[in-house]
């Protein structure tokens, strides 16, 4: 293992992940590949905070020279414009793309919204697009890509496959059954599947921070898919950076830290690995309704 003393290899071997990440040196390559296998967990460790510090950087170059850091769809046509589900920030509209059924994700803009609240708005939509893209998990809903004429009027839209079974929520509100949740698997399993990708979230160090039956859909297979990253932050950003816009959420979901964060001794009220295990707990209470 690397000792606290051994900084300057530390320094070394983050400087070849970041040549291997960053332009792929086949040198650096090589000389990581000749680790010593007793370093690997230590390497792994520098990967992944090395991994984090690129997607800050990728995410707050982004917003700062207007660039969504993602491949840009052609070809995305909306079905109808008819909203078929109101978030709190954005809107949802059904839509295709290469005979795909498609969701189109679009933030809500307002005749009377300024300058300033519109670049506001675009930075937000960079971040999420950027954080969500760099998702990859089979209980993650990927994102497709963004569109800038999916929509009228609406130039910034997420797209993601259309996920016909609905939300979890749905399933536990109405009692629908057939071909349900209830009989198809059991409440612990499905409890399971959504730790997987909230797990899989964390890893890329990204907290989640508005998970709840409405952002959990289900594919056709009926698997979970943990949806929408509209309030999610990086969880080493230094405060105020990289962040979502906050304020919005399921307060039923919100852990109590995130209303007096003082009485818990943080600073601000700002989403952490553990106010997502809160909220997945309470998510386990829905769904056992």
């Amino acid at each position: 293992m690397l000792s606290s003393g051994q900084a300057s290899s530390d320094v070394r071997l983050l400087d070849l992940v970041h040549a291997v990440a960053l332009t792929g040196d086949q040198d650096a390559i090589q000389q990581l590949t000749d680790i010593q296998i007793e370093d690997a967990e230590d390497a792994l460790s520098l990967i992944t905070k090395s991994r984090n510090r690129l997607l800050k950087i990728l995410i707050k170059s982004a917003q700062k020279y207007v660039v969504i850091p993602t491949v840009m769809l052609e070809g995305v046509r909306c079905s109808s414009s008819e909203i078929v589900y109101r978030g709190a920030f954005a809107d949802i509209f059904r839509g295709t793309y290469k005979n795909m059924d498609v969701a189109i994700k679009s933030p809500r803009i307002f005749q009377s919204t300024t300058n300033e609240e519109f670049d506001a708005t675009k930075k937000q939509f960079i971040r999420e697009v950027g954080l969500w893209k760099a998702l990859d998990h089979r209980h993650v809903l990927p994102l497709l890509g963004a569109s800038a004429d999916a929509l009228k009027n609406r130039p910034m839209c997420m797209v993601m496959p259309w996920m016909r079974q609905g939300t979890i929520r749905d399933r536990v509100h109405t009692g629908q059954r057939q071909g349900g949740i209830a009989d198809v698997h059991h409440i612990e399993s499905v409890s399971e599947w959504i730790a997987a990708g909230l797990e899989y979230i964390h890893s890329k160090g990204i907290v989640h921070g508005d998970l709840h039956g409405g952002n959990i859909l289900i594919d056709d297979d009926y698997m979970m898919r943990i949806t929408d990253l509209g309030m999610s932050v990086i969880a080493e950003a230094t405060p105020h950076n990289y962040a979502s816009i906050h304020g919005g959420g399921n307060q039923h979901f919100t852990a109590p830290e995130l209303f007096s964060p003082e009485d818990f001794g943080m600073s601000e009220a700002r989403p952490t690995y553990a106010t997502d295990v809160y909220a997945f707990a309470c998510l386990c209470v829905e769904m056992s309704c």
